[in-house]
């Protein structure tokens, strides 16, 4: 298998966005932002990233697109996952 530096995968959007507080709590099953409660969804799509993420041996990390409305999510995986 091919080494090496680790493959990154960014993801965002131009959404709203999410305060510091909710980026805490937004890989817990079934939470969802405040903001975000009147529409559809469960809560569980970043919590199951996180699952998959973590179990290759990666990390998924939540932050702000620059300068712009909206979430920016990175997806940090291993070059040589197993």
């Amino acid at each position: 298998m091919a080494s090496g530096p680790d493959v990154v995968i960014e993801v965002s959007d131009d959404g709203p966005g999410m305060t510091d507080d909710d980026k805490q709590h937004a890989f817990d099953r079934f939470w969802r932002a405040p903001t975000s409660r009147a529409g559809a969804g469960t809560g569980l799509g970043l919590p199951i990233v996180r699952r998959l993420v973590e179990g290759a041996g990666g990390t998924v990390s939540l932050g702000d697109r620059d300068g712009q409305s909206g979430l920016r999510v990175t997806v940090r995986l291993p070059r040589d996952a197993r």
